[in-house]
């Protein structure tokens, strides 16, 4: 779904990481793209990252949910850094071991298609 004239666009796919399956969806902005990561319907966090001239890494912080939970925002300084823009991300997905192949499966796909993601 793209909204005319703005650029906004939401795009939701799925993939499969050892027999479960991960729900993406991606609000793709102007210089800078939301996504939602979740093996259920849930939106318990939301982080965002962003580069700054001060460190090399972006600079990330908690928006939602708990903050002793820090894989949302490491995930978006990741991001932040391979995409150098403005990510927001919702990782919501209890079994950890899935978050490396998730990241590595989500930047693939950013380095395939980044006008899906931002622009």
């Amino acid at each position: 779904m793209e909204v005319p004239d703005s650029g906004v666009s939401v795009r939701t796919f799925s993939e499969e990481f050892t027999g479960c399956e991960v729900n993406f969806q991606v609000l793709k902005l102007k210089e800078s793209f939301l996504v939602w990561i979740g093996s259920d319907r849930s939106f318990k966090n939301l982080a965002v990252a962003m580069k700054t001239r001060f460190d090399s890494l972006p600079m990330g912080t908690k928006l939602l949910g708990d903050v002793s939970d820090t894989s949302s925002i490491s995930l978006a300084q990741r991001l932040s850094a391979k995409c150098g823009c403005q990510c927001f991300v919702s990782l919501n997905v209890q079994d950890t071991s899935l978050h490396p192949l998730i990241e590595e499966y989500l930047s693939k796909a950013i380095a395939n298609e980044p006008h899906k993601f931002y622009f």
